[in-house]
């Protein structure tokens, strides 16, 4: 919609915003003059955040019992709930007596934090806000008594700093009953895991971990070290060993048997049996002295073992030859005793090798000792440090009991100012608030007006004549001042008229070789000016010369009589029903030409369709150059359409800012369906209501 539309339609109903633009300010301006004045005084309420939940009670550490008074990050909306619960407000209102205009106690929902509309009407609240996302509340009373205000506003706070004590006394008290009982728990377990840790250290011989395992990688040091040494001597006697069977072999006595050394089962059984008595002998040494029987029996069993390697070393070399030297026996001593020293030195090495796995084992059970006892006493670290916590809040808690701390200060006390300067309602200085109430007149008449317009479905301009109905407007007819409407003594020259004019000079150019002489004037519904434009029509043309007939078709209310000021001394309804001839229907008016037959109001059921009526046209058709038919609006029933089916031409009149869209639609498609077509519509700018006040029923 273009800003000009938007403008046409304000100019439209400008009345409507005149008429806010003065009522609204009125009613302000009175309304601040008659109004009793509303007091107010306010305080400020500081809440120490940083103190507000004890040491007692957010330390508790997890799993031992956590006592929380309230979240900090929610504690300002647990303030301000605190602050308009019935505990408070109920009591102010009971103390001071707040009553309403009926002699009630007043009500929590109306008394805290009211409008602006309820404060003004009620006289009497209280509005808590948080200041600012702060740990600041201000907290305003008001009163038409402005001593009232103040004792509102220190009444809220006094009540709540006694039940914000009060809270924290039983939050401490809980706190108390749970931290004992949380206490003894945690006294309890400490006992247990400290009595743990230490049987653990006295069963594993735990007191110089460090020691020992400084001791332990010492001893494994040496061993291997040991361990590298046999080795060493190991490989050296097997050389020694291959050495002497070398020289053994290149002697001249020597001869390779079938059976070997390495392949006689004695003395591999020999070899075996020194092995393990060698081991048995080692580790039995470290545990009793050599003097013990069991060490003498192994050392015995040693001896012969090596006894039974020594005979079947010289038994197997001394067969291969009868007759030998004594350079050769002893080669085959030597070869005897080495064979001794290897499976001496095995057995050295294998107890090194158990030796030596056997302190890292112990090394490595060292450790996960170690990690265990740590696990122990990190537990009863704990415990202790939860036990010294535990108390320490207890003691807290004990303390804050007893001194009652509410955490809540009062940094700006409620008064009253001098000179009553804090008057809520009305405000000393006018301007601005009649300022804002010329702009929200205008505002609220603007809006009014767009949703009038927006609930309008009326006809308003010849667009949407041409887009509601399909028809085109042969003509506008302007406004024209009262005065000029009267036409029971002729025509008046004027806009109305002119326009009424040029109406019939289309409809004398517009017509056909049949020449139209039966004209019926049609409209939606009643007060759209069909009898006034009828009766200027018949008018101006008897004006003319042309002998003009006018029938008042509306006999539920027939106005063309009123509009000329004449006396019915014949009915249509007599002709009709056959009482009189057609020619004594006809009453004549003081505008030379021009005649009309008219009727008092009747029902007309029955008169209209009936063949008499057409009779009365075909009658007096011959008398006359044009008759015009003002026909009832279509709204009061099928009239119209009955009488415009006798009529050559139809001209349709539709009343700017009256005529319905859908009333018209109605009536154009009824018209179709008839087979009635309209030469065009007229559009009335005229306001009905002159039509309705200079002639009644129009």
């Amino acid at each position: 919609m273009e800003l000009r539309r938007y403008w046409e339609i304000i100019l439209k109903r400008k009345w409507v915003l005149a008429l806010a633009v003065f009522i609204v300010p009125l009613f302000a301006f009175m309304f601040m003059k008659i109004v009793s004045p509303v007091y107010y005084s306010y305080s400020k309420l500081w809440i120490k955040l940083d103190t507000f939940q004890q040491s007692f009670i957010k330390d508790v550490p997890s799993g031992f019992g956590k006592f929380d008074f309230t979240d900090k990050s929610n504690a300002m909306g647990t303030i301000e709930e605190m602050l308009e619960s019935d505990g408070v407000i109920l009591k102010v209102i009971t103390e001071l007596g707040l009553k309403d205009k009926d002699g009630e106690f007043l009500t929590k929902d109306h008394f805290v934090d009211p409008s602006s509309i309820g404060i003004i009407l009620g006289k009497k609240g209280v509005n808590i806000e948080n200041v600012a996302d702060s740990d600041t509340f201000k907290i305003i009373g008001y009163s038409d008594n402005p001593k009232e205000a103040q004792q509102i506003a220190a009444g809220v706070i006094k009540r709540f700093v006694e039940n914000f004590s009060k809270v924290y006394r039983d939050t401490a008290e809980k706190a108390i009953e749970v931290l004992k009982k949380r206490v003894l728990e945690v006294g309890k377990n400490l006992s247990i895991a400290d009595r743990d840790m230490i049987d653990y250290k006295i069963k594993n011989k735990m007191y110089d971990l460090s020691s020992q395992r400084t001791t332990l990688i010492a001893e494994i040091s040496n061993l291997e070290s040991e361990q590298n040494k046999t080795d060493r001597n190991l490989g050296g006697k097997k050389e020694s060993l291959k050495s002497i069977k070398t020289v053994l072999s290149a002697q001249p006595e020597y001869r390779e048997g079938s059976t070997t050394l390495e392949k006689n089962p004695v003395v591999s059984e020999a070899k075996k049996q020194l092995l393990i008595t060698q081991l048995n002998m080692a580790k039995l040494s470290s545990e009793v002295t050599t003097e013990h029987p069991e060490v003498k029996a192994l050392q015995q069993q040693a001896d012969s073992a090596k006894e039974v390697i020594l005979k079947e070393v010289e038994k197997t070399f001394s067969t291969q030859i009868k007759e030998r030297n004594s350079y050769y026996d002893n080669l085959i001593e030597k070869y005897g005793n080495a064979e001794i020293d290897i499976v001496t030195d095995e057995a050295i090495k294998q107890r090194l090798e158990s030796q030596i796995k056997e302190r890292k084992e112990m090394l490595k059970l060292l450790t996960t000792k170690e990690d265990e006892l740590n696990r122990l006493s990190r537990e009863v670290e704990i415990l202790k440090n939860a036990y010294n916590s535990l108390m320490a809040n207890l003691e807290t808690a004990v303390s804050a009991k007893e001194l009652d701390i509410a955490n809540a200060i009062v940094i700006q006390p409620p008064v009253v100012l001098p000179n009553l300067s804090n008057v809520y309602f009305p405000p000393v200085k006018k301007t601005v608030p009649m300022i804002l109430s010329v702009f929200i007149a205008t505002f609220l008449g603007v809006s009014l007006i767009f949703l009038l317009e927006y609930l309008d479905e009326t006809i308003e301009s010849s667009e949407e004549v041409k887009m509601y109905l399909g028809q085109d407007v042969i003509e506008i007819l302007p406004v024209a001042k009262k005065k000029y409407l009267d036409i029971s003594k002729g025509i008046q020259s004027n806009q109305f008229t002119d326009a009424v004019y040029n109406l019939l000079s289309k409809i004398n150019l517009a017509k056909g070789p049949g020449n139209w002489k039966v004209i019926s004037i049609v409209s939606p519904s009643k007060g759209e000016g069909k009898s006034i434009i009828t009766a200027c029509i018949g008018a101006l043309m008897g004006g003319q010369g042309k002998k003009t007939l006018m029938i008042d078709g509306n006999l539920r209310a027939p106005a063309l009589h009123r509009i000329f000021k004449l006396d019915i001394s014949s009915r249509l309804s007599d002709y009709i029903s056959g009482k009189i001839p057609a020619r004594e229907t006809v009453i004549h008016t003081q505008i030379e030409n021009l005649d009309i037959i008219t009727d008092t109001a009747v029902h007309p059921q029955g008169f209209l369709s009936s063949e008499r009526f057409k009779g009365l046209i075909d009658d007096l058709l011959p008398d006359y150059d044009v008759i015009l038919i003002d026909t009832p609006p279509y709204e009061m029933g099928s009239d119209t359409l009955t009488l415009s089916k006798y009529a050559d031409v139809v001209i349709f009149i539709a009343a700017k800012g009256r005529t319905s869209q859908k009333k018209a639609r109605e009536f154009t498609e009824a018209m179709k369906l008839s087979g009635i077509n309209s030469f065009g519509v007229v559009l009335n700018l005229h306001r009905t209501a002159i039509f309705k006040n200079q002639h009644k029923g129009v």
